[in-house]
């Protein structure tokens, strides 16, 4: 049976792009910025601790960010729309 896995957006930033074919072990790589020197990749979230570490621990990698995005309310937009009509009509 299919399951679906959670996974987490990493920024890797690199000196220089001739080892990003090296990265590909580590998770799914997303997108290369070949101006911007830095690549996206998902990995598992289970493995994120040990990956990060790995990933640091490389000679051609400047910094490694972990995306923000299970920390950030996803419905924020909703909750203004609502405040906005509720102070609109004069209700608090």
């Amino acid at each position: 049976m299919f399951v679906i896995r959670e996974r987490i957006s990493l920024s890797i930033w690199v000196y220089s792009l001739k080892q990003v074919r090296q990265l590909r072990r580590y998770g799914t790589i997303y997108y290369v910025s070949k101006r911007m020197k830095y690549l996206v990749m998902y990995i598992d979230e289970k493995q994120l601790e040990t990956t990060v570490k790995a990933l640091n621990n490389l000679r051609f990698v400047k910094k490694v960010d972990v995306s923000p995005r299970k920390q950030l309310d996803m419905n924020l937009g909703i909750k203004l729309d609502r405040e906005a009509q509720a102070a609109s009509t004069g209700e608090n």
